[in-house]
Protein backbone atom coordinates (compact mmCIF):
# COMPACT_ATOMS: atom_id res chain seq x y z
CA UNK A 1 0.00 0.00 0.00
CA UNK A 2 1.24 3.46 -0.92
CA UNK A 3 -0.10 6.96 -0.21
CA UNK A 4 -2.46 8.42 -2.80
CA UNK A 5 -5.19 10.99 -3.33
CA UNK A 6 -8.62 10.50 -1.80
CA UNK A 7 -11.52 9.11 -3.88
CA UNK A 8 -9.49 8.30 -6.98
CA UNK A 9 -11.38 8.50 -10.29
CA UNK A 10 -8.60 7.65 -12.77
CA UNK A 11 -5.18 5.99 -12.71
CA UNK A 12 -2.68 5.84 -15.58
CA UNK A 13 0.83 4.37 -15.56
CA UNK A 14 3.84 4.69 -17.84
CA UNK A 15 6.69 2.19 -17.78
CA UNK A 16 10.28 3.19 -17.07
CA UNK A 17 12.46 4.26 -20.00
CA UNK A 18 16.22 4.66 -19.68
CA UNK A 19 16.98 6.80 -16.64
CA UNK A 20 13.32 7.80 -16.36
CA UNK A 21 11.48 6.04 -13.54
CA UNK A 22 8.04 4.60 -14.10
CA UNK A 23 5.36 7.28 -13.78
CA UNK A 24 1.95 6.92 -12.13
CA UNK A 25 -0.71 9.58 -12.73
CA UNK A 26 -3.66 9.89 -10.37
CA UNK A 27 -6.85 11.95 -10.69
CA UNK A 28 -9.25 12.87 -7.90
CA UNK A 29 -12.21 15.04 -8.89
CA UNK A 30 -13.17 15.45 -5.23
CA UNK A 31 -9.78 16.93 -4.32
CA UNK A 32 -9.49 18.69 -7.69
CA UNK A 33 -6.00 17.35 -8.36
CA UNK A 34 -4.11 15.47 -11.04
CA UNK A 35 -0.97 14.10 -9.41
CA UNK A 36 2.24 12.52 -10.69
CA UNK A 37 4.25 9.93 -8.76
CA UNK A 38 7.49 8.17 -9.54
CA UNK A 39 7.63 4.43 -8.95
CA UNK A 40 11.04 3.10 -7.96
CA UNK A 41 12.71 0.47 -5.78
CA UNK A 42 11.40 2.20 -2.65
CA UNK A 43 7.80 2.19 -3.82
CA UNK A 44 5.47 4.93 -5.06
CA UNK A 45 5.87 8.40 -3.60
CA UNK A 46 2.93 10.65 -2.73
CA UNK A 47 1.82 12.37 -5.97
CA UNK A 48 2.87 15.91 -6.82
CA UNK A 49 0.03 18.10 -8.08
CA UNK A 50 0.27 19.08 -11.76
CA UNK A 51 -0.67 22.74 -12.38
CA UNK A 52 -4.18 23.16 -13.82
CA UNK A 53 -6.03 26.31 -14.98
CA UNK A 54 -7.32 28.37 -12.06
CA UNK A 55 -10.91 27.59 -11.10
CA UNK A 56 -11.07 24.29 -12.98
CA UNK A 57 -11.29 20.76 -11.64
CA UNK A 58 -10.26 17.54 -13.44
CA UNK A 59 -12.92 15.08 -14.61
CA UNK A 60 -11.09 12.29 -16.42
CA UNK A 61 -7.75 11.56 -18.08
CA UNK A 62 -6.07 9.17 -20.49
CA UNK A 63 -2.43 8.37 -21.18
CA UNK A 64 -2.03 8.24 -24.96
CA UNK A 65 0.27 8.73 -27.92
CA UNK A 66 0.06 12.24 -29.39
CA UNK A 67 2.26 12.83 -32.42
CA UNK A 68 4.73 10.21 -31.23
CA UNK A 69 5.00 11.55 -27.66
CA UNK A 70 3.54 9.99 -24.52
CA UNK A 71 0.94 12.53 -23.50
CA UNK A 72 -1.48 12.85 -20.62
CA UNK A 73 -4.85 14.11 -21.87
CA UNK A 74 -6.85 15.69 -19.04
CA UNK A 75 -10.43 16.92 -19.24
CA UNK A 76 -11.26 19.72 -16.80
CA UNK A 77 -14.42 21.69 -16.10
CA UNK A 78 -15.24 25.13 -14.81
CA UNK A 79 -18.95 25.11 -14.12
CA UNK A 80 -20.44 23.58 -17.27
CA UNK A 81 -17.54 24.64 -19.48
CA UNK A 82 -15.08 21.88 -20.35
CA UNK A 83 -11.48 22.10 -21.48
CA UNK A 84 -9.00 19.56 -22.88
CA UNK A 85 -5.40 19.78 -21.65
CA UNK A 86 -2.46 17.95 -23.23
CA UNK A 87 0.53 17.48 -20.91
CA UNK A 88 3.81 15.74 -21.81
CA UNK A 89 4.07 12.61 -19.66
CA UNK A 90 7.84 12.87 -19.41
CA UNK A 91 8.89 13.57 -15.87
CA UNK A 92 9.21 17.21 -14.83
CA UNK A 93 8.05 18.50 -18.22
CA UNK A 94 4.47 17.77 -17.17
CA UNK A 95 4.86 20.27 -14.30
CA UNK A 96 5.75 23.20 -16.58
CA UNK A 97 2.66 24.99 -17.96
CA UNK A 98 4.74 26.22 -20.92
CA UNK A 99 4.62 22.67 -22.24
CA UNK A 100 0.83 22.41 -21.91
CA UNK A 101 -1.59 22.69 -24.83
CA UNK A 102 -5.29 23.30 -24.35
CA UNK A 103 -8.56 23.73 -26.24
CA UNK A 104 -12.01 24.74 -25.07
CA UNK A 105 -14.71 22.11 -25.68
CA UNK A 106 -17.57 24.47 -24.83
CA UNK A 107 -20.61 23.80 -22.67
CA UNK A 108 -21.51 20.17 -22.02
CA UNK A 109 -24.42 18.77 -20.03
CA UNK A 110 -22.38 15.74 -18.95
CA UNK A 111 -18.71 15.15 -18.36
CA UNK A 112 -16.79 13.17 -21.01
CA UNK A 113 -15.94 9.57 -20.22
CA UNK A 114 -12.75 8.85 -22.15
CA UNK A 115 -10.41 10.02 -24.93
CA UNK A 116 -9.02 8.04 -27.87
CA UNK A 117 -6.10 9.08 -30.07
CA UNK A 118 -5.50 8.26 -33.75
CA UNK A 119 -4.67 9.97 -37.02
CA UNK A 120 -8.26 9.82 -38.27
CA UNK A 121 -7.64 11.69 -41.54
CA UNK A 122 -4.13 10.25 -42.18
CA UNK A 123 -2.58 13.72 -42.50
CA UNK A 124 0.34 12.93 -40.19
CA UNK A 125 -1.18 14.70 -37.16
CA UNK A 126 -2.78 12.88 -34.23
CA UNK A 127 -6.48 13.58 -33.68
CA UNK A 128 -8.39 13.03 -30.46
CA UNK A 129 -11.87 11.56 -30.08
CA UNK A 130 -13.77 12.61 -26.95
CA UNK A 131 -16.60 10.34 -25.82
CA UNK A 132 -19.41 11.46 -23.53
CA UNK A 133 -22.11 8.99 -22.37
CA UNK A 134 -25.32 9.33 -24.42
CA UNK A 135 -23.84 12.25 -26.38
CA UNK A 136 -22.34 12.47 -29.89
CA UNK A 137 -18.60 12.00 -30.26
CA UNK A 138 -16.38 15.11 -30.49
CA UNK A 139 -13.22 15.14 -32.62
CA UNK A 140 -10.27 17.42 -31.84
CA UNK A 141 -8.07 17.72 -34.94
CA UNK A 142 -4.44 18.71 -34.64
CA UNK A 143 -3.02 21.03 -37.28
CA UNK A 144 -1.76 24.56 -37.86
CA UNK A 145 -3.52 27.89 -38.19
CA UNK A 146 -3.13 30.39 -41.02
CA UNK A 147 0.08 31.66 -39.41
CA UNK A 148 1.58 28.19 -39.27
CA UNK A 149 1.22 27.86 -35.50
CA UNK A 150 -0.04 24.62 -33.87
CA UNK A 151 -3.82 24.62 -33.51
CA UNK A 152 -6.37 22.27 -31.99
CA UNK A 153 -9.73 22.46 -33.76
CA UNK A 154 -12.90 21.12 -32.14
CA UNK A 155 -15.42 19.42 -34.44
CA UNK A 156 -18.89 18.47 -33.22
CA UNK A 157 -21.25 16.03 -34.93
CA UNK A 158 -22.74 18.80 -37.08
CA UNK A 159 -19.27 19.67 -38.37
CA UNK A 160 -18.43 16.13 -39.52
CA UNK A 161 -19.79 14.77 -42.76
CA UNK A 162 -21.52 11.38 -42.77
CA UNK A 163 -21.53 11.36 -38.98
CA UNK A 164 -24.26 8.72 -39.00
CA UNK A 165 -21.61 6.13 -39.79
CA UNK A 166 -20.00 6.70 -36.37
CA UNK A 167 -22.99 7.84 -34.33
CA UNK A 168 -22.92 4.58 -32.32
CA UNK A 169 -19.30 5.18 -31.24
CA UNK A 170 -18.66 5.46 -27.50
CA UNK A 171 -15.87 4.85 -25.04
CA UNK A 172 -16.54 1.11 -24.82
CA UNK A 173 -17.11 -0.02 -28.38
CA UNK A 174 -14.22 1.79 -30.10
CA UNK A 175 -10.54 1.06 -30.65
CA UNK A 176 -7.85 1.59 -33.29
CA UNK A 177 -6.01 -0.87 -35.52
CA UNK A 178 -4.17 -0.99 -38.84
CA UNK A 179 -6.84 -3.22 -40.33
CA UNK A 180 -5.74 -2.87 -43.96
CA UNK A 181 -2.05 -3.45 -43.28
CA UNK A 182 -0.94 -0.18 -44.89
CA UNK A 183 0.79 1.21 -41.80
CA UNK A 184 -2.09 3.56 -40.96
CA UNK A 185 -4.61 2.94 -38.19
CA UNK A 186 -8.36 3.11 -38.62
CA UNK A 187 -11.12 3.74 -36.11
CA UNK A 188 -12.91 0.51 -35.18
CA UNK A 189 -16.54 0.68 -34.04
CA UNK A 190 -18.40 -2.42 -32.81
CA UNK A 191 -22.13 -2.07 -33.37
CA UNK A 192 -25.06 -4.41 -34.00
CA UNK A 193 -23.56 -7.57 -35.54
CA UNK A 194 -20.50 -6.02 -37.21
CA UNK A 195 -17.23 -4.18 -36.65
CA UNK A 196 -16.53 -1.22 -38.93
CA UNK A 197 -13.18 0.32 -39.81
CA UNK A 198 -13.42 4.03 -40.64
CA UNK A 199 -11.27 7.00 -41.61
CA UNK A 200 -12.08 10.70 -41.93
CA UNK A 201 -11.60 12.42 -45.28
CA UNK A 202 -12.56 16.08 -45.63
CA UNK A 203 -11.54 16.21 -49.32
CA UNK A 204 -12.38 12.84 -50.90
CA UNK A 205 -12.25 12.08 -54.63
CA UNK A 206 -15.02 13.41 -56.83
CA UNK A 207 -18.29 11.59 -56.37
CA UNK A 208 -17.69 10.80 -52.69
CA UNK A 209 -19.22 12.78 -49.84
CA UNK A 210 -16.69 14.31 -47.43
CA UNK A 211 -16.53 13.09 -43.86
CA UNK A 212 -16.33 9.64 -42.31
CA UNK A 213 -15.68 6.77 -44.73
CA UNK A 214 -16.12 3.03 -44.13
CA UNK A 215 -13.03 1.25 -45.46
CA UNK A 216 -13.97 -2.24 -44.21
CA UNK A 217 -16.74 -4.03 -42.34
CA UNK A 218 -16.49 -7.42 -40.61
CA UNK A 219 -19.76 -9.22 -39.92
CA UNK A 220 -20.37 -11.68 -37.11
CA UNK A 221 -21.75 -15.04 -38.18
CA UNK A 222 -24.76 -14.76 -35.85
CA UNK A 223 -27.35 -12.34 -37.16
CA UNK A 224 -28.69 -11.79 -33.62
CA UNK A 225 -25.31 -10.60 -32.28
CA UNK A 226 -25.30 -7.24 -30.52
CA UNK A 227 -21.70 -6.09 -30.22
CA UNK A 228 -21.24 -3.44 -27.53
CA UNK A 229 -17.54 -3.57 -26.60
CA UNK A 230 -14.22 -4.20 -28.30
CA UNK A 231 -10.57 -4.94 -27.51
CA UNK A 232 -7.45 -5.62 -29.60
CA UNK A 233 -5.60 -8.80 -28.58
CA UNK A 234 -2.41 -9.06 -30.59
CA UNK A 235 -3.45 -9.70 -34.18
CA UNK A 236 -7.06 -10.45 -33.27
CA UNK A 237 -10.15 -8.32 -32.70
CA UNK A 238 -12.38 -9.38 -29.80
CA UNK A 239 -15.90 -7.95 -29.63
CA UNK A 240 -18.24 -8.40 -26.68
CA UNK A 241 -21.83 -9.54 -27.26
CA UNK A 242 -23.36 -8.68 -23.89
CA UNK A 243 -26.92 -9.61 -24.83
CA UNK A 244 -26.00 -13.18 -25.80
CA UNK A 245 -23.14 -13.61 -23.31
CA UNK A 246 -20.28 -14.33 -25.69
CA UNK A 247 -17.00 -13.01 -27.04
CA UNK A 248 -16.72 -12.92 -30.83
CA UNK A 249 -13.15 -13.23 -32.15
CA UNK A 250 -12.14 -11.94 -35.60
CA UNK A 251 -8.85 -13.05 -37.17
CA UNK A 252 -6.88 -11.95 -40.22
CA UNK A 253 -6.39 -14.26 -43.19
CA UNK A 254 -5.24 -13.68 -46.76
CA UNK A 255 -7.16 -14.03 -49.99
CA UNK A 256 -5.82 -15.41 -53.28
CA UNK A 257 -4.24 -12.02 -54.03
CA UNK A 258 -2.38 -12.05 -50.70
CA UNK A 259 -4.55 -9.23 -49.35
CA UNK A 260 -5.68 -9.28 -45.70
CA UNK A 261 -9.20 -10.59 -45.14
CA UNK A 262 -10.81 -10.44 -41.72
CA UNK A 263 -13.39 -13.06 -40.67
CA UNK A 264 -14.90 -14.40 -37.50
CA UNK A 265 -12.74 -17.26 -36.24
CA UNK A 266 -14.65 -18.31 -33.11
CA UNK A 267 -17.30 -17.33 -30.60
CA UNK A 268 -16.65 -18.03 -26.92
CA UNK A 269 -19.58 -18.35 -24.53
CA UNK A 270 -19.34 -16.39 -21.27
CA UNK A 271 -22.51 -17.64 -19.52
CA UNK A 272 -23.96 -16.14 -16.38
CA UNK A 273 -21.94 -12.92 -16.49
CA UNK A 274 -23.18 -9.63 -17.97
CA UNK A 275 -20.18 -7.54 -19.00
CA UNK A 276 -20.13 -3.93 -20.19
CA UNK A 277 -16.54 -3.47 -21.29
CA UNK A 278 -13.57 -5.64 -22.21
CA UNK A 279 -9.79 -5.15 -22.16
CA UNK A 280 -6.93 -7.31 -23.44
CA UNK A 281 -3.64 -7.85 -21.64
CA UNK A 282 -1.22 -10.32 -20.09
CA UNK A 283 -3.11 -11.03 -16.91
CA UNK A 284 -2.12 -14.62 -16.17
CA UNK A 285 1.53 -14.24 -15.29
CA UNK A 286 2.71 -15.58 -18.65
CA UNK A 287 3.12 -14.26 -22.20
CA UNK A 288 -0.43 -15.10 -23.26
CA UNK A 289 -3.00 -12.35 -23.67
CA UNK A 290 -6.31 -12.65 -21.86
CA UNK A 291 -9.57 -10.74 -21.84
CA UNK A 292 -10.64 -8.78 -18.77
CA UNK A 293 -14.44 -8.43 -18.80
CA UNK A 294 -15.91 -5.73 -16.56
CA UNK A 295 -19.49 -5.99 -15.27
CA UNK A 296 -21.64 -3.72 -13.13
CA UNK A 297 -20.18 -4.96 -9.84
CA UNK A 298 -17.66 -7.65 -10.76
CA UNK A 299 -15.08 -8.70 -13.32
CA UNK A 300 -13.95 -11.89 -15.02
CA UNK A 301 -10.73 -13.01 -16.69
CA UNK A 302 -11.22 -15.08 -19.86
CA UNK A 303 -8.31 -17.11 -21.25
CA UNK A 304 -8.49 -17.38 -25.05
CA UNK A 305 -5.30 -19.34 -25.69
CA UNK A 306 -4.26 -22.86 -24.80
CA UNK A 307 -6.55 -25.83 -24.21
CA UNK A 308 -10.15 -25.07 -23.22
CA UNK A 309 -13.05 -27.26 -22.18
CA UNK A 310 -16.00 -27.11 -24.54
CA UNK A 311 -19.48 -28.58 -24.07
CA UNK A 312 -21.06 -30.38 -27.02
CA UNK A 313 -24.62 -31.70 -27.05
CA UNK A 314 -24.66 -35.44 -27.77
CA UNK A 315 -28.21 -36.44 -26.80
CA UNK A 316 -31.55 -34.99 -25.71
CA UNK A 317 -34.36 -36.49 -23.67
CA UNK A 318 -37.78 -35.17 -22.74
CA UNK A 319 -40.43 -37.03 -20.78
CA UNK A 320 -43.73 -37.78 -22.51
CA UNK A 321 -45.51 -37.12 -19.22
CA UNK A 322 -46.43 -33.43 -19.30
CA UNK A 323 -46.73 -33.20 -15.49
CA UNK A 324 -43.18 -34.34 -14.83
CA UNK A 325 -40.91 -31.77 -13.14
CA UNK A 326 -37.36 -33.12 -13.30
CA UNK A 327 -35.26 -31.14 -10.85
CA UNK A 328 -32.25 -33.28 -9.96
CA UNK A 329 -29.97 -35.63 -11.90
CA UNK A 330 -27.84 -38.39 -10.35
CA UNK A 331 -24.94 -39.83 -12.30
CA UNK A 332 -23.49 -43.34 -11.93
CA UNK A 333 -23.37 -46.89 -13.34
CA UNK A 334 -26.46 -48.61 -11.92
CA UNK A 335 -26.39 -51.83 -13.97
CA UNK A 336 -22.66 -52.59 -13.99
CA UNK A 337 -22.28 -52.45 -17.77
CA UNK A 338 -19.45 -49.95 -17.65
CA UNK A 339 -21.52 -47.11 -19.08
CA UNK A 340 -22.82 -44.16 -17.11
CA UNK A 341 -26.52 -43.97 -16.23
CA UNK A 342 -28.57 -40.88 -15.40
CA UNK A 343 -31.37 -40.93 -12.80
CA UNK A 344 -33.83 -38.04 -13.09
CA UNK A 345 -35.83 -37.15 -9.96
CA UNK A 346 -39.34 -35.82 -10.55
CA UNK A 347 -41.13 -33.49 -8.10
CA UNK A 348 -44.64 -33.75 -9.58
CA UNK A 349 -45.27 -37.50 -9.36
CA UNK A 350 -42.28 -38.40 -7.17
CA UNK A 351 -40.78 -40.60 -9.88
CA UNK A 352 -37.23 -41.76 -10.47
CA UNK A 353 -36.53 -42.25 -14.18
CA UNK A 354 -33.35 -44.04 -15.23
CA UNK A 355 -31.66 -43.30 -18.55
CA UNK A 356 -28.65 -45.17 -19.87
CA UNK A 357 -26.13 -44.83 -22.68
CA UNK A 358 -25.30 -47.48 -25.26
CA UNK A 359 -21.79 -48.38 -26.37
CA UNK A 360 -22.24 -46.07 -29.37
CA UNK A 361 -23.14 -43.19 -27.04
CA UNK A 362 -26.88 -43.16 -27.78
CA UNK A 363 -29.24 -42.23 -24.96
CA UNK A 364 -31.70 -45.00 -24.04
CA UNK A 365 -34.67 -44.98 -21.70
CA UNK A 366 -34.29 -47.64 -19.00
CA UNK A 367 -37.09 -47.72 -16.46
CA UNK A 368 -39.02 -45.63 -13.96
CA UNK A 369 -40.52 -46.19 -10.52
CA UNK A 370 -42.48 -44.21 -7.98
CA UNK A 371 -40.43 -43.32 -4.92
CA UNK A 372 -43.41 -42.54 -2.65
CA UNK A 373 -47.08 -41.67 -2.91
CA UNK A 374 -48.63 -38.28 -2.30
CA UNK A 375 -52.17 -36.99 -1.80
CA UNK A 376 -51.63 -34.06 -4.17
CA UNK A 377 -54.68 -33.83 -6.44
CA UNK A 378 -54.29 -34.33 -10.16
CA UNK A 379 -53.04 -31.23 -11.92
CA UNK A 380 -51.65 -29.68 -8.75
CA UNK A 381 -48.29 -27.96 -8.79
CA UNK A 382 -45.50 -29.41 -6.63
CA UNK A 383 -44.96 -27.44 -3.43
CA UNK A 384 -41.83 -29.29 -2.43
CA UNK A 385 -39.17 -30.97 -4.51
CA UNK A 386 -39.06 -34.53 -3.19
CA UNK A 387 -37.12 -36.75 -3.41
CA UNK A 388 -34.67 -33.90 -2.95
CA UNK A 389 -31.27 -35.46 -3.64
CA UNK A 390 -29.39 -38.65 -4.27
CA UNK A 391 -26.08 -40.30 -5.04
CA UNK A 392 -24.66 -43.44 -6.60
CA UNK A 393 -22.22 -45.35 -4.38
CA UNK A 394 -21.55 -48.86 -3.05
CA UNK A 395 -23.62 -49.15 0.14
CA UNK A 396 -23.91 -52.95 0.35
CA UNK A 397 -20.18 -53.61 0.06
CA UNK A 398 -20.44 -55.98 -2.90
CA UNK A 399 -18.38 -53.79 -5.20
CA UNK A 400 -21.42 -52.64 -7.17
CA UNK A 401 -22.80 -49.12 -7.01
CA UNK A 402 -26.24 -48.65 -5.49
CA UNK A 403 -28.80 -45.85 -5.78
CA UNK A 404 -29.35 -43.79 -2.62
CA UNK A 405 -32.20 -41.25 -2.44
CA UNK A 406 -33.17 -38.71 0.22
CA UNK A 407 -36.95 -38.15 0.55
CA UNK A 408 -38.07 -35.87 3.37
CA UNK A 409 -36.33 -37.36 6.43
CA UNK A 410 -35.85 -40.82 4.95
CA UNK A 411 -32.78 -42.33 3.28
CA UNK A 412 -33.86 -44.87 0.67
CA UNK A 413 -31.38 -47.47 -0.61
CA UNK A 414 -31.88 -49.35 -3.87
CA UNK A 415 -29.15 -52.03 -4.15
CA UNK A 416 -27.87 -52.97 -7.57
CA UNK A 417 -28.95 -56.45 -8.59
CA UNK A 418 -25.84 -58.62 -9.00
CA UNK A 419 -27.47 -62.05 -9.56
CA UNK A 420 -30.36 -63.16 -11.78
CA UNK A 421 -33.74 -63.35 -10.08
CA UNK A 422 -34.83 -66.76 -8.82
CA UNK A 423 -38.18 -66.37 -10.57
CA UNK A 424 -39.00 -64.35 -13.65
CA UNK A 425 -40.29 -60.86 -12.96
CA UNK A 426 -43.73 -60.41 -14.56
CA UNK A 427 -44.40 -57.43 -16.77
CA UNK A 428 -45.70 -54.44 -14.86
CA UNK A 429 -49.34 -53.46 -15.49
CA UNK A 430 -50.05 -50.40 -17.60
CA UNK A 431 -51.30 -48.48 -14.58
CA UNK A 432 -49.58 -47.87 -11.29
CA UNK A 433 -50.29 -50.51 -8.65
CA UNK A 434 -49.18 -50.47 -5.06
CA UNK A 435 -49.24 -53.53 -2.84
CA UNK A 436 -49.42 -51.63 0.44
CA UNK A 437 -50.69 -48.03 0.34
CA UNK A 438 -48.38 -45.52 1.98
CA UNK A 439 -49.22 -42.33 3.78
CA UNK A 440 -48.28 -39.02 2.23
CA UNK A 441 -44.56 -38.39 2.49
CA UNK A 442 -43.81 -42.09 3.29
CA UNK A 443 -42.06 -44.55 0.96
CA UNK A 444 -44.42 -46.81 -0.97
CA UNK A 445 -44.07 -50.55 -0.23
CA UNK A 446 -44.12 -53.01 -3.08
CA UNK A 447 -44.57 -50.37 -5.77
CA UNK A 448 -44.53 -51.92 -9.21
CA UNK A 449 -41.88 -50.73 -11.63
CA UNK A 450 -43.35 -48.61 -14.38
CA UNK A 451 -42.87 -49.52 -18.01
CA UNK A 452 -41.16 -47.16 -20.37
CA UNK A 453 -43.52 -44.19 -20.70
CA UNK A 454 -40.92 -41.87 -22.12
CA UNK A 455 -38.50 -42.15 -24.98
CA UNK A 456 -35.35 -40.25 -25.76
CA UNK A 457 -35.88 -37.42 -28.19
CA UNK A 458 -32.72 -38.41 -30.03
CA UNK A 459 -29.70 -36.36 -30.87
Amino acid sequence: KFPALADLDSIAAQSAKGDQLAQVFLLSEKEGIVGRSSAGPDGIAFPKAIPLPAGSSPVTMNLLDFNGTNTLAVLTKDGRNYQLLLLPATGEQSMDTKNHRSVNLGTLTRGPETILSLDADHDGHTDLLVFTPDKPMIMVRDGVDKDGKPELKVMESKDMGQFGLVQAANGRNTSTLDLLGDGKSELLVADRNYVRALTYNATPPAGTSPGWQVVAQINAEASDAKLTSIAIMGDKIVAGDRENGRLVVFSKNKDKNDKPVWKQSEAIEVPGFKFNQIFAGRLGGDDNDMILAIGDSSFAVVRLQGERWRLEEVATWKSDETRRVEHEFIIGDLNGDGFVDVTALDAAEQMAEILTFSQSGKLRYGTAFEVFETKMFAGGEPKEFEPNMGLVTDITGDGKDDLVLMAHDRVLIYPQQTKPSATPIPDAPAKKSVAIPAAAGKPATGAAAQPSASKPAGK
